[in-house]
């Protein structure tokens, strides 16, 4: 038995909301890292293996499963390690979803996101300097300018937040190394914006 690097990632690096009891019997919500999950463990060997073998992943389950943290992981490890050891650069990550408050919010998958990135710039030894990091435009680029200079240094690698229940184009020719559905059930042509992502990964 062993981990991938994606949940070894999440346990370690990516504290999240939990429900606990104090020593009194009490229930809190608290944030702490996460509980070791057989759900996640499994899910991330089968993103692995998926990947490994070119193939596409997709899970669906219940709320109160823990895949927005999740989620909001792999796209952070990304962001700030790159894909794996080959490919640390200019790695793109894209999250859609049919509306804007999908992505967004308190507990959306975007929030976890900056929470996981905010955490490792304040208590990991990873390169946190930021070239873009917009909440209103939905993006984020890790890198850095030296003063007096537009040049752009550092990995470059990216995640961006498309909403897409409308105009579902907004995807096209995009580039990513990882792309999240979030509320998949709720696209009015699910299949047609699938056909249109997964040149893309191919």
């Amino acid at each position: 038995m062993w981990v991938t690097g994606d949940m070894y990632w999440m346990l370690n690096y990516c504290p999240m909301h939990l429900v606990k009891k104090s020593k009194t019997g009490m229930t809190l919500r608290t944030v702490d890292f996460p509980a070791f999950w057989d759900g996640q463990f499994f899910i991330t060997h089968y993103i692995l293996m998926a990947r490994n073998n070119g193939h596409h992943a997709a899970e669906l389950a219940s709320r109160g499963r823990g895949k927005t943290s999740l989620g909001g992981a792999l796209l952070s490890k990304r962001f700030l390690l790159g894909e794996t050891a080959e490919n640390q650069t200019e790695v793109q990550c894209l999250v859609t979803a049919a509306d804007r408050t999908k992505l967004i919010g308190t507990n959306q998958i975007l929030n976890v996101f900056i929470d996981d990135i905010d955490f490792c710039a304040k208590n990991a030894p990873f390169d946190n300097k930021r070239l873009q990091s917009s909440v209103q435009e939905l993006s984020w680029q890790a890198g850095y300018k030296r003063s007096g200079s537009d040049v752009k240094y550092g990995s470059k690698n990216s995640v961006m937040g498309i909403i897409s229940g409308v105009n579902q184009d907004k995807l096209n020719g995009s580039r990513g190394v990882l792309y999240i559905v979030e509320e998949a059930g709720i696209f009015k042509d699910l299949l047609g914006m699938y056909n249109l992502i997964r040149p893309s990964v191919e």
